[in-house]
């Protein structure tokens, strides 16, 4: 596996991420499978309002957010309809454990970048991260 997935290849510093998930484990897990991979967390929020609070007083704006679907308060849907038209150049990947055809047509009606499918797998997940970025 390669080592400096999350180094940006123009610019030679690390892609800066954003984690939304109200479960802290899956937060956990997904930061530090990032952080080994050379990504630079720069926030990370319990529900959908949290991450809107931050990403409107954040100085850095994320190159890539990863956004839970089921969430209390907001959700990752409401989520992505209140911060993508902030983020134009943000990559958007969303995070569920649901496959169902509803939800992943829902999903891509959003115009995010990918999802990823919960429980993670190392290997999914960094495939999946590569052929994004290289989107």
């Amino acid at each position: 596996m390669s080592s400096d997935l999350g180094i940006n290849p123009k610019t030679s510093k690390p892609y800066t991420v954003i984690l939304v998930d109200d479960s802290r484990s899956m937060r956990m897990y997904l930061k530090q499978f990032l952080l080994s991979e050379k990504f630079e967390v720069i926030s990370e929020a319990n529900d959908g309002s949290e991450a809107v609070r931050a990403i409107k007083i954040l100085d850095i704006k994320p190159d890539i957010m990863f956004i839970d679907v089921e969430m209390p308060e907001l959700n990752g849907i409401e989520t992505v309809k209140a911060i993508k038209p902030l983020l134009p150049n943000t990559k958007f990947i969303m995070e569920t454990g649901k496959t169902d055809p509803e939800t992943v047509k829902e999903l891509l009606s959003l115009k995010i970048d990918g999802y990823i499918v919960k429980p993670y797998d190392r290997k999914v997940l960094s495939d999946k991260i590569t052929a994004i970025l290289k989107s």
